[in-house]
């Protein structure tokens, strides 16, 4: 495992915390068992299945490793990159992998990766950079993918996220009259596996989707695709409760041209 630290650069502790200990182990898992999992990640799966055959591919905020793990069969070499030394360590723990590796790495330093790669995957990492740090690390990602290369952002949808009266998350009192860039910290509930029933923290600050969009595209890549996730009705049968998340998440694919 190799640990590059972050220049002068201080974790958020609010983060940090979601991510550490007892939490870190609540995220193992090798099939869904959150929300998160059933309408975002395997939608983002099947999405990028094709995409990265043969591919090198970073897979930034990999956390303990779950979209790394699934894709590892498929990939030529993949690199995880996470802040957590807890998730880090699970990942490391759990690997089966020769072409799979791990560091320990503050996104906001992402230019200290010094090779490029075909396939970027970003899953549900964003909304942990306020608007501005999110300008400035869209521009760092963007100049790690080589001509022709994809990023494939899963995002949530934070303004249905707010308005919805939803039965597996935690709503927040400052919901109302949200500004931008404040951060909240919620709970989204584990519908199935050791933990089912529980809930997992879940940290993150609000703008808008379409400020996602712009940083991307003002770092130089073209928006080619945008779907917002539903759950599906298989799914609404065998959990009735996602019946309010409508929407919730949101899978952006960007390109960047061979010019």
């Amino acid at each position: 495992m190799i640990i590059i630290k972050s220049k002068g650069e201080k974790m958020n502790k609010k983060i940090n915390k979601i991510y550490s200990g007892n939490e870190a182990k609540k995220w193992y898992r090798d099939k869904p068992q959150s929300i998160s999992d059933f309408v975002g990640k395997e939608r983002l799966l099947q999405t990028i299945k094709k995409e990265i055959e043969n591919k090198c591919v970073l897979d930034l905020g990999c956390g303990e490793g779950y979209i790394t793990r699934k894709i590892a069969k498929t990939a030529k070499k993949i690199i995880g990159i996470d802040l957590s030394q807890d998730m880090i360590d699970i990942a490391n723990q759990t690997n089966k992998y020769n072409n799979v590796s791990y560091l320990i790495l503050d996104i906001k330093n992402i230019e200290q990766i010094k090779e490029t790669f075909d396939v970027i995957v970003i899953s549900l990492v964003l909304h942990y950079f306020t608007h501005e740090e999110l300008k400035t690390v869209s521009k760092k990602i963007a100049k790690l993918l080589r001509p022709g290369g994809k990023i494939y952002i899963l995002g949530i949808n934070t303004d249905e996220l707010i308005k919805h009266k939803s039965s597996v998350w935690i709503r927040h009192k400052k919901f109302q009259n949200i500004k931008i860039d404040s951060f909240l910290e919620i709970k989204c509930l584990i519908t199935c596996g050791e933990y089912k029933n529980s809930y997992r923290r879940v940290g993150f600050y609000y703008y808008k989707l379409e400020h996602y969009i712009k940083s991307f595209i003002n770092s130089g890549l073209d928006l080619i695709n945008i779907k917002y996730l539903s759950p599906t009705k298989k799914l609404l049968k065998q959990f009735p409760s996602m019946e309010s998340e409508k929407n919730l998440y949101v899978l952006m694919i960007f390109e960047k041209n061979d010019k």
